[in-house]
């Protein structure tokens, strides 16, 4: 009898802590930051667990199709909710994607503190799985003080003036494939172009001449075989070979 007390006791404590989160989560989360965030001077719909949060008037973004002509601003098709609060509430404005809050920043100095302040402004970013990591890691993946450090490492080439020496060479890779587009034009001046593997080229070239020195024409074989490497570690995503992770990871440290 005791036991089974005992049972019903833990079961319905586990019931009401499972309760108070689930209303934590749907409610009581999203009006304290709401809450906070008007404190703070910013402006958005007031979130509501029955309604559609956004708010969005869907009539106000007419999606057809755009010509080259056409001198219109491309946010409201690309991020239109974000568009739509700003317009709506101003700057200083945040919406609503379900229970998740999302702040408009665009404030110069505001940004400034964000990117400055990654132990503050930190999401946790997702963890590579094992066949991801065999393709390498990065910057963007990295965390706390590994991160610090990488990004304290590769900033002098990301410095104002170094950029600058490097347009003239972008510039001509860009019109080099212009070039190209141009002799492909048929008489009447029209053609039907793929521009995917162009801009694919044209980004290695970039990178080629202005990391490497060279023509992607004098890379395109490395570049040939990053692909092919990429394509074949993906094909291994869904497959499961017992005892193959261990010995890819002897591989990568031995290469070290």
């Amino acid at each position: 009898m005791e036991e089974g007390l005992f049972v019903t006791a833990v079961g319905l404590l586990m019931l009401a802590v499972g309760g108070w989160k689930l209303l934590n989560w749907l409610f009581l989360r999203p009006k304290k930051l709401e809450t906070l965030l008007r404190e703070q001077g910013f402006h958005g719909n007031p979130y509501s667990l029955f309604s559609n949060n956004n708010n969005n008037n869907s009539s106000s973004y007419n999606m057809k199709p755009m010509t080259f002509s056409d001198d219109k601003d491309i946010a409201p098709r690309v991020y239109s909710t974000a568009d739509h609060a700003i317009i709506k509430f101003g700057k200083n404005s945040f919406y609503w994607e379900g229970q998740t809050l999302k702040v408009n920043i665009t404030n110069p100095e505001h940004i400034k503190q964000v990117f400055t302040n990654n132990s503050y402004f930190k999401k946790e970013k997702p963890k590579l799985g094992r066949v991801a990591k065999l393709l390498g890691s990065g910057l963007p993946n990295y965390e706390d003080q590994q991160w610090h450090t990488h990004r304290k490492i590769i900033n002098p080439a990301f410095h104002m003036e170094k950029l600058k020496l490097l347009t003239s060479t972008m510039v001509q890779c860009c019109h080099d494939v212009i070039h190209k587009w141009e002799e492909m034009l048929s008489s009447e001046g029209k053609c039907d172009i793929d521009v995917e593997p162009f801009i694919q080229n044209l980004a290695c070239d970039v990178i080629s001449r202005t990391a490497f020195g060279s023509s992607y024409q004098e890379g395109k074989r490395i570049f040939e075989l990053l692909t092919k490497q990429a394509r074949l570690i993906m094909r291994l995503k869904y497959i499961h070979i017992p005892g193959w992770w261990y010995s890819s990871c002897i591989l990568q440290v031995a290469s070290y």
